[in-house]
């Protein structure tokens, strides 16, 4: 128990876990969304599933936060759609632009929003009025 504590107990292990689980699923959708229809729709499509799954793991489990939902919620959407907006222009750009493989470009993105969303989260939507560790 102490080792899976010493592994999976802070956030930021909590976080690359729960991140890479959303992760996961929306770049499958994604992937399965390009076969069908435009690029912009399927990231659309699959960012709205990783939103879903994301926020209920990182206020149940990763920042464990059990008040204000509704304010969370809200934030955490607000967040959301700028990700959104940002990350289908920036999609859009380094496909068309600088010709970057658009499965490589999703995952660039994906990595560029999770770092400063682990941030907002921590000292924002989710924050504590106790002390966590996460180191």
């Amino acid at each position: 128990m102490y080792k899976f504590k010493l592994i999976f107990g802070n956030n930021i292990s909590r976080f690359i876990i729960s991140g890479a689980s959303a992760s996961l699923v929306e770049y499958v959708i994604f992937v399965i969304c390009t076969t069908r229809i435009p690029l912009e729709t399927s990231n659309i499509i699959s960012f709205t599933a990783g939103f879903f799954i994301s926020f209920s793991l990182n206020k149940m489990w990763v920042f464990t936060a059990t008040k204000n939902t509704a304010r969370q919620m809200l934030l955490y959407f607000l967040l959301s759609i700028f990700n959104l907006i940002v990350g289908t222009f920036m999609i859009w750009f380094l496909v068309n632009n600088i010709c970057v493989w658009q499965y490589a470009a999703k995952i660039i993105i994906m990595i560029l929003i999770a770092t400063w969303n682990f941030f907002i989260y921590k000292k924002i939507i989710f924050k504590s009025t106790h002390s966590q560790k996460d180191e």
